[in-house]
C-alpha cells in the first residue's frame, strides 16, 4: 500500500474525508485496501465503522446501508481472489463492472434495497 493509499484510508477512518468526496469508487478503493491488508470479517467491520461514521458526520446516518456494504465487500473480495492486481487502479481495469450502479442488480432489486430491513441488517438476496 502506498503513502496515499494509506493517508486515504487513516482521513476515512479518523473521519476526516469529506462525505462528498466519497462516491462509489472510493467506496470500492476503501473495500480493496482493507481487504489488502485485513481478513474479509475485520475488513467489513473496519469499512463499515468509517462510512457510518461518515455518514454521521455528513448529517446523513440514514444512508448507511448494511446490505449494499457486504454485498460490494463481497464482490470486491471474491474479484481480488480470483485475480493478481498490484493496485487498486489496476484492480478497477479488470473489475469495470464493479464501478456501475447496477452490479447489486442481479441479486436485489433497488426496493429491496432501499427497506429499513436491509439498511439494518444484511438482508439475503431474495432467489430469482
Amino acid at each position: 500500500m502506498d503513502q496515499d493509499d494509506a493517508l486515504f484510508l487513516h482521513r476515512l477512518e479518523s473521519g476526516q474525508l469529506d462525505a462528498a468526496q466519497f462516491d462509489h469508487t472510493q467506496h470500492l478503493r476503501a473495500a480493496y485496501l482493507m481487504l489488502e491488508r485485513d481478513d474479509f470479517v475485520t475488513a467489513l467491520y473496519r469499512l463499515s465503522n468509517a462510512i457510518r461514521q461518515l455518514a454521521a458526520n455528513a448529517g446523513a446516518s440514514d444512508k448507511f446501508n448494511v446490505t449494499t456494504t457486504v454485498a460490494f465487500m463481497s464482490l470486491v473480495a471474491q474479484s481480488m481472489y480470483r485475480t493478481s492486481t498490484t493496485n487498486f487502479e489496476s484492480f478497477l481495469k479488470q473489475h469495470p463492472a464493479l464501478t456501475s450502479a447496477t452490479a447489486l442488480k442481479p441479486w436485489y432489486t433497488p426496493d429491496e434495497l432501499e427497506t429499513e430491513a436491509a439498511r439494518q441488517s444484511f438482508a439475503l438476496p431474495a432467489p430469482r
